[in-house]
């Protein structure tokens, strides 16, 4: 498979493996001493670990690399450290980690639709309410003003779509409809394939 991979993306090379659990286990030294074969650095391979059990509602990420521990010329174990680690993604995975963390933990699913909604809005407008009382609090004269974070805010309002009431509202219903079509095609499909596996047949035709 690696040979295959690096058909297609010869600058990619293989720097280390990951694993979910919330502590490092003791067939993990087993997993790292195979990958110690296939890098090349002179660290060795970078063990990445995500806790999936999102305690304290966050979902956490650490990196290790391993240093053998020896007596004389006979090695005894293998120890991991763990290395600073920063977690850099864009805003479409930020939006899949969030739906993953905001789930019914007890039930093991994420949130449903009008729910991930209505967070997403209550987060947006908390957020705009930081942004104004910032603006605010440096316009009074109360903070001082910081020339990064205001070129960033001049930005993102450049970025972001200006519509008369009456368009946004108009564009607003129409993709509403949109959604109500594609639901009601879906339910129907859905219903459909229910009752052909219910009659013990595949001969109802679908739409």
């Amino acid at each position: 498979m690696h040979d295959l991979h690096q058909r297609v993306a010869p600058s990619q090379h293989i720097v280390g493996w990951f694993s979910t659990g919330s502590s490092v286990s003791s067939s993990d030294a087993l997993i790292q001493d195979h990958y110690a074969k296939e890098v090349s650095t002179s660290y060795g391979p970078v063990h990445v670990r995500l806790d999936t059990s999102l305690q304290e509602d966050k979902l956490e990420i650490q990196a290790f690399v391993s240093r053998c521990l020896t007596l004389g010329d006979k090695s005894l174990a293998m120890e991991f450290v763990e290395l600073p680690c920063d977690v850099l993604y864009g805003d479409v995975e930020r939006v899949g980690v969030n739906l993953l963390v905001s789930g019914e933990t007890e039930k093991g699913r994420p949130l449903a639709e009008q729910e991930t909604l209505s967070n997403s809005i209550t987060r947006l407008v908390a957020l705009l309410g930081k942004a104004q009382q910032y603006v605010e609090d440096v316009v009074a004269g109360k903070r001082q003003g910081d020339a990064a974070v205001g070129r960033y805010l001049a930005d993102t309002l450049a970025v972001v779509p200006h519509f008369e009431v009456a368009d946004f509202e108009r564009m607003f219903n129409e993709g509403i409809q949109d959604d109500l079509l594609l639901s009601y095609f879906a339910h129907l499909v859905r219903s459909q394939v229910s009752l052909a596996e219910r009659l013990g047949t595949a001969a109802l035709p679908l739409v």
